[in-house]
């Protein structure tokens, strides 16, 4: 595959005599001695094969005498000791090119995962926050695989010098120019035929975050007059469009984005959730960093808009109406408890001004209050620079970013609202009694919140051991919920003094183990930014029951994984895709992100 891509497409093959060439020859010694044994290792290059050749041409050939039987193996003479010979390993250069076109391989297969995400979510096959979480991690994983690449290859400086070299490598095999043409000169500093290339590469991001950096300082803001570079069009059909008019899209929209970013990138551990491009653009702008995840995460949000086009400010209309849901939730609370003149021990006031100052005024200086603009004008009001158009311009064209808010309002009034129902115990007892009166056939109707609740928080913990179903039952369970030990029941008891449990009452829990391994992350800004082995086991464990299948035995690399929760069973084809694994994680991980609160769907159209 890496011959492939790096063979010419001209019929001019002498731009191909290098690598292609190179690799055809060891196929070749690879084909003829595999019979025979052990694979020789790769000679060096391309010179030490012509050396050979030339070294071969000037001996002559003699002919061995008959012998009635075959020479056997040559023996070492005695006391001589036995002396192994390898192959030289193959040419750093090389090694490291097969290692480049592997990573691009693996990254755009996560980045085609992300594409086909958000065309799910314009499918209202799933919901803004799911999609949101899966797009930024998939840049974790990219970071992953960047570190690894520049921990093996430290010759190479940086992802900059990489990707022109290897675009400078594709063009040189396929003869033709790098460089864009005169008429394209002014638009893109890249030949604009070989587009696919580009992107492939990330060529297009790195160009421009690359003049973005150039022309704004680590303390100043950049900002573009509307139209500077034209008119976004997002009604027009992208795939009708010329390579020329897709950069030039895409340059409109990123360069009128980046201003936004510079001063979101300013709030660092104040701002309501923070998404890797954010985070990327800040090691731009302080450090002079530019990262190859950084240049994913900047095509995802260009990948946003190729595919939700003239919706893509749906998102943010949907996490405006979660924030009012929100407000109206712990409103009706409020009145309810002020008007009917109720208190309780186990909610000081303190816990009103916690759920005020951590999500009631969170949402109205992010949601309801266009914070990036109002900082961005305090900024720039003495150079009296124009501000972007309209109100809150990075979020109605930045869904991930909606995405991560909602989750963060989501996860906190999940805790708030848990919090709540176990200082009152109100919603535990109800479920006590539901369960019994519909157990005698006292219920004409049935209860569908109850139902719910008693399905996401499991009968095993709201009744201890499952739902009981005779008078005994009833009162032993209720009893062990509200705090009675275990050992109350036990038969030849001594004495009949109540037995305290030393875990206390029983409550509800937090649902979502995945939604809260992400909790710390997105809503605590903690700096858990890099995946291992660990954390992808964590998630499984936390979700599926995961076993090695022993029906079908492994074929062709493919291990079977069956899923004991869900009865489904995926294939991992480390051997033959390394990146499918990555990819089948993603879709384990976020096929449901059980974000229990409100889930946000599009509207349909």
């Amino acid at each position: 595959m890496s011959n492939d891509w790096f063979r010419t497409h001209e019929k001019d093959e002498k731009s191909d005599e290098g690598h292609a060439h190179f690799i055809g020859i060891l196929e070749k010694v690879h084909d003829v001695l595999k019979p025979h044994g052990e694979p020789l290792e790769p000679l060096e290059s391309d010179s030490e094969i012509t050396l050979v050749d030339s070294d071969l041409a000037s001996l002559t050939l003699e002919e061995l005498p008959e012998q009635s039987q075959p020479p056997g193996p040559r023996q070492p003479p005695p006391n001589q000791p036995q002396v192994e010979y390898q192959a030289e390993p193959i040419e750093d250069a090389s090694r490291m090119l097969f290692a480049a076109f592997a990573m691009f391989h693996d990254i755009n297969k996560i980045f085609g995962y992300i594409s086909y995400v958000w065309q799910s979510y314009r499918r209202h096959e799933v919901d803004l926050v799911t999609v949101a979480i899966a797009a930024n991690t998939a840049t974790d994983f990219v970071r992953r695989l960047e570190g690894e690449f520049f921990a093996e290859f430290k010759a190479m400086k940086n992802v900059e010098q990489l990707i022109n070299c290897l675009y400078m490598l594709k063009c040189d095999a396929d003869g033709v120019r790098p460089e864009a043409r005169p008429s394209q000169r002014d638009l893109a500093p890249f030949n604009l035929d070989r587009y696919d290339l580009v992107r492939w590469l990330f060529l297009d991001t790195l160009s421009l975050l690359s003049a973005f950096v150039d022309a704004a300082g680590s303390n100043q803001i950049l900002v573009y007059k509307p139209g500077t570079y034209g008119t976004y069009e997002p009604k027009v059909n992208r795939e009708k469009l010329s390579n020329a008019e897709k950069f030039r899209e895409d340059k409109i929209v990123l360069l009128e984005a980046l201003p936004d970013f510079t001063v979101l990138a300013r709030f660092t551990k104040s701002i309501l959730a923070e998404d890797e491009l954010t985070r990327g653009i800040r090691l731009l702008l302080e450090k002079k960093e530019l990262h190859l995840w950084t240049l994913f995460a900047a095509q995802s949000f260009l990948e946003a808009h190729h595919v939700l086009r003239e919706d893509i400010g749906t998102s943010f209309d949907q996490l405006q109406t979660l924030g009012k849901k929100a407000k109206d939730a712990i409103a009706r609370v409020r009145h309810f408890q002020t008007s009917k003149n109720l208190q309780l021990e186990n909610w000081p006031a303190e816990n009103d001004q916690a759920i005020q100052t951590s999500i009631l005024d969170v949402i109205d200086s992010w949601i309801f209050h266009d914070e990036i603009k109002a900082t961005m004008k305090r900024m720039t009001q003495k150079q009296g620079l124009p501000l972007p158009p309209g109100e809150f311009h990075l979020l109605r064209q930045h869904p991930l970013l909606c995405g991560l808010f909602a989750f963060f309002i989501n996860m906190q009034m999940q805790e708030a609202g848990v919090t709540y129902a176990n200082a009152w115990g109100t919603v535990l007892y109800t479920a006590h009694l539901y369960n019994a009166v519909e157990q005698e056939g006292f219920t004409q109707s049935s209860w569908p919140d109850m139902q719910m609740l008693t399905h996401l928080q499991t009968p095993e913990r709201l009744f201890v051991g499952g739902a009981p179903s005779n008078a005994q039952d009833y009162l032993k369970r209720f009893t062990l919920c509200m705090g009675y030990a275990a050992e109350q029941y036990a038969r030849n008891r001594r004495t009949h003094t109540p037995v305290a449990s030393k875990t206390g009452p029983r409550g509800l829990r937090e649902l979502g183990e995945i939604s809260q391994i992400f909790k710390k992350r997105y809503c605590e800004n903690s700096d858990l930014h890099d995946w291992s082995l660990e954390n992808v086991e964590q998630i499984l464990n936390a979700k599926y029951k995961v076993s090695k299948s022993t029906d079908e035995p492994e074929k062709n690399g493919v291990t079977n994984i069956e899923l004991q929760e869900q009865k489904r069973k995926i294939n991992i084809e480390s051997d033959t895709d390394p990146c499918i694994f990555r990819n089948s994680l993603l879709v384990l991980i976020f096929r449901d992100l059980e974000c229990p609160t409100v889930h946000l769907h599009r509207k349909p159209d």
